[in-house]
C-alpha cells in the first residue's frame, strides 16, 4: 500500500493520464531524496512511496484502502462467526425458524447413520430425499458447501441449519426504507400520544414530496419493533418520570421489626363524589387520612370542603386522642403539610432540583415542632423529574393504596347512596348515570357513610399483606402491636394545640362572644350561622379581644380561650338556642338568674366594703369653702320683666289696615297701649 508504480497512479486525482508524464512529475517532486524510489523486485519499473505523492493523491489512496480494509474485515466477520454467535442466534430465531431447523437436522442425521452403516453418502442422501420434502441438491449444499456439516461436529448442526436456501434467515432480501424515511417516522413516532400507523401515514405523504422509499405498514411496524428501543419510546412518548416508573421496579419494603404508631403515612384525597351544600353549591369534599404503615389501618382522618391547614391538624388530633402520638410521619409535598402552621421552622423539601431549604426561625412555629417532633421524625416522599416539573412518586406513599379508584375509597364512592354523585376515577370515565354536577349529595350524609367505611376498611378479614398474611384484619394487626407498644399520650395542652383554629373575638356584656358556625362567612349569606358561648371566666375581659382556639368540625364542643398574652383563660361552653315557647327553657334560664343573684350576693358580702355612713362622712371631709369665682347661669324667665297675664286692661289704638311685614314688631306694640286713668 506504501509504494506505486506509475502504471497505478494513472488518472488519480491531480496525477497525469500516461506513465511517462506521471514519472517526469514525480521525480520533480521527490527531487534528489532518492529514498522515496526504488525499483520494484522482479521487474524493471520504478515504484514511488506514499509520501513522494501529492497530498489530493495521497489521501485518495488512503481512503481507498480504508474502504476495502473496512469491506474484507466485514466480510471475514460474516464467514467466520464462532459458534457461540450461531447459538445466540438460533435462540433468538422464531419458534418456525427452529421448526424448521429441527427438520433439516433430521434428514442431515440421517444421511450420517445411513453413512456411518456402510452406504455410500449419495445413496444415502437419495434414502433422505425420499423421507423428508427437501431435494437431493439442498442435502448435498448442507454437507459440501453451506454449512459444510462434513466439517462441523454433529452437535453444532443445529444452529448451522438455520438457513434458507443456503442463506440465514433474516439474510433475504427486505424492502427498501430510505435512512431519511426512518428518521421522519422515528420523529413522528416517538412524541406523546402518536400511533405507528399515524407516523407512517404521516411518512407517506412526506416519503411522496421528497422521493424517498417507503415500505408496507407491516414492514414498517416490524422495522420499528426491532430498530427502536423500548427504552426510548418510553423516554420519548411518555416522559422522564415514566422511565423510572415504568423501567426501574418499586422497591418492596417489609414492615418486619415495625410496630404499630411507629409511622403514620398521611395525604389528602379529593373524593370522587360530589356533595351539596347547605346553601347548594356543589362540591367536591377533601378527605384527609393517617394511615398506620404497619398495619395499614387507618388511624385518623378529617373531612372539609377543601384542602386546609386546620383539616390536617384535626386529623392529628383524632388520632392523638384515640390512639396516642406516632413517633413518626409520612407526608408527599402537599401544600397543608408544607405549611408553617403544621411544621413552623423545620427543615421543609423544596420541589426545585429536589433540594431542601430552611424557613427563618420568625415564621410560625408549627404544630408538630411544637409537639416535639423534630426534623429527623418527619420524612417526605421523594419528586421524579418530569420533561415539564416534576412528579410525585406516589409509589412512596403506602397510603395511596387506600386512595384507589377500584379498591379502597373507590368502593366507598360507588356506594349507592352516591347514585348520580359519583364521578368516575377520571374525567374520560365518567359513569352512565353521572349528571354531570347538578346533582350533589348531602355533605352531613357523605361524613357519616366515610366513618362507617372506615370501620369496615379496617375490618375486612383476610388482609392479604406482609403483615395481614390472608388471615388477618389491618384493626386486629394494629390492635396485637398496639397492645404491647409503648405509644406516647397528648397531654390536653398538646390536644388543644392541634386545634389549630384561631379566632379572636369581643368579649360582650355577660361574658358572651360568637364564633361562625357555618362555612359561609357573609353575614349576607341566609346560612350564615353563629355559635353563641359564655362563661364567668370572661366577666374580666368584657371589652376586651381575646384568642380563641376551637375545633371547626366540632362547634358544640367546648372551646378554649387565650388571653392577649397568650395564657390560658380555661374552657369555655356554647350556650345552646332555645326554643321561642320553650317553658323547659324559661325555667332554666330563670334558675341561672337566681344562681347568678346569689353568687353576687355572696360577692357582696365578701367584699369587705367600708361601711356606707363612715364612706358618707369620708366623703364630707373632702368639701372646700366658697371660691366665689363664679356662679349658676340664671334661666331665661329670670331676665323678662313681670308682664300682665289678661289683655282686658288693653285697648287697641291702630287704624292701619295693612301690615307692615317689614317691622311686625313695632305695629304690635302700636295695637296694645295701656288705658289711662283719666
Amino acid at each position: 500500500m506504501m509504494w506505486f508504480t506509475a502504471k497505478e497512479l494513472i488518472a488519480l486525482p491531480v496525477m497525469p493520464t500516461t506513465p511517462d508524464k506521471v514519472k517526469v512529475k514525480l521525480d520533480k517532486l521527490i527531487g534528489i531524496n532518492s529514498n522515496l524510489k526504488r525499483k520494484r523486485k522482479g521487474s524493471k519499473a520504478f515504484e514511488y512511496h506514499l509520501d513522494a505523492l501529492p497530498d489530493t493523491t495521497k489521501t485518495f489512496l488512503m481512503q481507498k484502502h480504508a474502504n476495502a480494509l473496512t469491506a474484507s474485515i466485514s466480510k471475514a466477520e460474516r464467514d467466520e462467526k464462532t459458534i457461540d454467535e450461531k447459538w445466540y442466534e438460533f435462540d433468538n430465531a422464531t419458534t418456525k425458524q427452529k421448526s424448521d431447523a429441527e427438520e433439516r437436522l433430521k434428514a442431515a442425521l440421517l444421511v450420517r447413520g445411513l453413512v456411518d452403516s456402510g452406504k455410500k453418502k449419495s445413496a444415502a442422501i437419495q434414502i433422505a430425499v425420499e423421507n423428508s420434502r427437501f431435494s437431493y441438491d439442498t442435502i448435498r449444499t448442507w454437507f459440501y458447501k453451506k454449512p459444510g456439516l462434513n466439517k462441523i461436529c454433529t452437535d453444532d448442526w443445529l444452529p448451522n441449519l438455520l438457513l434458507l436456501n443456503g442463506l440465514k434467515v433474516g439474510d433475504a432480501k427486505r424492502a427498501e426504507f430510505s435512512e431519511e424515511a426512518q428518521q421522519f417516522f422515528k420523529n413522528s413516532y416517538l412524541r406523546p400520544h402518536v400511533t405507528k400507523t399515524e407516523a407512517y401515514r404521516a411518512t407517506v405523504r412526506t416519503a411522496l414530496a421528497n422521493g424517498w422509499k417507503v415500505p408496507s405498514i407491516d414492514t414498517v411496524k416490524r422495522w420499528c419493533d426491532a430498530n427502536i428501543p423500548y427504552e426510548l419510546k418510553v423516554l420519548l412518548r411518555d416522559g422522564k418520570a415514566a422511565v423510572n416508573q415504568r423501567l426501574v421496579p418499586a422497591q418492596r419494603r417489609t414492615r418486619m421489626g415495625m410496630h404499630a404508631l411507629e409511622m403514620v403515612s398521611g395525604d389528602g384525597h379529593v373524593a370522587r363524589v360530589q356533595c351539596e351544600l347547605e346553601n347548594g353549591k356543589i362540591i367536591r369534599p377533601m378527605v384527609w387520612v393517617f394511615q398506620d404503615v404497619y398495619s395499614s389501618a387507618i388511624v385518623g382522618y378529617s373531612v372539609d370542603i377543601s384542602e386546609n391547614n386546620e383539616m390536617l391538624s384535626i386529623a392529628i388530633a383524632n388520632m392523638a386522642m384515640k390512639y396516642g402520638l406516632p413517633r413518626s410521619f409520612l407526608f408527599d409535598r402537599g401544600s397543608a403539610a408544607l405549611s408553617d402552621q403544621v411544621t413552623g421552622s423545620m427543615v421543609k423539601p423544596s420541589k426545585k432540583k429536589g433540594k431542601y431549604k430552611k424557613f427563618d426561625s420568625t415564621e410560625l412555629e408549627g404544630l408538630l415542632q411544637t409537639l416535639g417532633y423534630s426534623s429527623a421524625d418527619i420524612n417526605w416522599t421523594g419528586v421524579i423529574e418530569d420533561n415539564v416539573g416534576n412528579k410525585g412518586n406516589a409509589r412512596g406513599k403506602p397510603v395511596e393504596r387506600a386512595f384507589h379508584s377500584k379498591g379502597g375509597i373507590g368502593q366507598f364512592e360507588r356506594h349507592p347512596s352516591f347514585e348520580g354523585c359519583y364521578t368516575g376515577s377520571s374525567v374520560v370515565n365518567r359513569p352512565m348515570d353521572y349528571e354531570g354536577g347538578k346533582k350533589g349529595v348531602s355533605f352531613n350524609l357523605f361524613c357519616e357513610l366515610f366513618d362507617d367505611w372506615v370501620i369496615e376498611f379496617n375490618n375486612v378479614i383476610g388482609r392479604r399483606t406482609e403483615m395481614g398474611r390472608g388471615v388477618k384484619s389491618y384493626q386486629e394487626v394494629f390492635d396485637e402491636s398496639y397492645a404491647v407498644s409503648q405509644i406516647r399520650k397528648p397531654t390536653p395542652e398538646q390536644l388543644r394545640l392541634c386545634l389549630l383554629n384561631k379566632e379572636m373575638v369581643m368579649v360582650r356584656e355577660s361574658g358572651v362572644f360568637e364564633l361562625m358556625a357555618s362555612k359561609y362567612k357573609a353575614k349576607t349569606d341566609s346560612h350564615y350561622k353563629t355559635n353563641r358561648y359564655q362563661s364567668p371566666m370572661l366577666y374580666d375581659y368584657i371589652g376586651e379581644r381575646i384568642t380563641i382556639r376551637f375545633n371547626p368540625y366540632d362547634m358544640h364542643s367546648e372551646v378554649y380561650a387565650y388571653d392577649k398574652h397568650g395564657r390560658l383563660i380555661g374552657a369555655i361552653q356554647m350556650i345552646e338556642d332555645a326554643g321561642f315557647r320553650s317553658l323547659s327553657a324559661k325555667r332554666m334560664q330563670a334558675l341561672h338568674q337566681s344562681e347568678m343573684k346569689e353568687r353576687v350576693n355572696l360577692l357582696a358580702q365578701q367584699a369587705d366594703l367600708m361601711d356606707s355612713e363612715k364612706f358618707k362622712d369620708a366623703i364630707e371631709s373632702l368639701k372646700h369653702d366658697k371660691s366665689e369665682l363664679g356662679s349658676v347661669v340664671p334661666g331665661i324667665t329670670e331676665m323678662i320683666p313681670s308682664m300682665p297675664k289678661a289683655l282686658d286692661s288693653f285697648i287697641n289704638t291702630s287704624n292701619i289696615d295693612e301690615t307692615d311685614e317689614d317691622d311686625i314688631t313695632s305695629v304690635l306694640l302700636d295695637m296694645y297701649k295701656p288705658a289711662s286713668n283719666g
